[in-house]
């Protein structure tokens, strides 16, 4: 406990970020998984999904490592709460891409050709998303310094009016996939056109939740 205590003796973001860093790691994990499965190769997509399954294990771990140091602190320089909502707000990045995994693991998934470059794009801009969003809470500390006022404040908004703008490109990419898979869909097994659209869902909600955790932030801005 005392461990845990003195991290946010140095940096109450610290153990927040370090939950962000394996949620981030968790996500990462799509990309592969997505290729393997596409390209046939059972074997590897099962490790992967297996890995992603890991790593959200650890990533709950130290989100409970967060909810102890932050109901035993006696002093936050902010609302405790703040603290709880966004690993909260974190921890539905790993639950998701644990989803991901869940729904992928030991398949064949067979996708038109002319939709697997727009599925890796928006993969890519997910990805994306949920970087910003790490951007965003390694910001917090500097902000903290100054007391959460100065260049700093102006800084971490910019990033998450990007971390905005990034999640709407998501969605944007995700309808004009949709719109593709339909022209295709009578080509496609009728399990492999519901998994897809089911994935297009998962993908885009990740980015969605990667903003959320930018709202959070925006939250506690407000009440500096």
């Amino acid at each position: 406990m005392a461990g845990i205590l003195s991290m946010f003796a140095a940096s109450p973001f610290k153990p927040l970020r370090k939950h962000m860093e394996k949620v981030s790691e968790c996500c990462g994990c799509i990309k592969t998984l997505i290729e393997k499965t596409l390209s046939g190769n059972i074997d590897k997509n099962t490790q992967i999904a297996e890995r992603i399954r890991l790593l959200e294990i650890d990533a709950n771990r130290l989100k409970n490592d967060v909810r102890i140091a932050a109901t035993d602190r006696i002093m936050l320089p902010f609302d405790r709460v703040d603290l709880l909502e966004l690993v909260t707000e974190q921890d539905k990045l790993a639950n998701g891409a644990k989803g991901i995994a869940g729904l992928l693991e030991g398949r064949r998934l067979k996708v038109p050709k002319d939709s697997q470059e727009g599925l890796s794009g928006l993969v890519k801009s997910v990805l994306g998303t949920i970087a910003i969003t790490a951007k965003a809470l390694g910001q917090l500390d500097d902000l903290m310094e100054t007391g959460f006022i100065g260049k700093e404040r102006k800084a971490i908004r910019e990033t998450i009016a990007d971390l905005e703008t990034s999640s709407d490109a998501c969605w944007q990419k995700k309808v004009k996939l949709r719109r593709e898979l339909f022209e295709h869909e009578t080509e496609m097994a009728p399990i492999d056109a519901v998994i897809t659209y089911d994935l297009l869902e998962r993908l885009y909600t990740l980015s969605d939740q990667a903003a959320g955790v930018g709202t959070r932030i925006e939250i506690l801005l407000t009440r500096k």
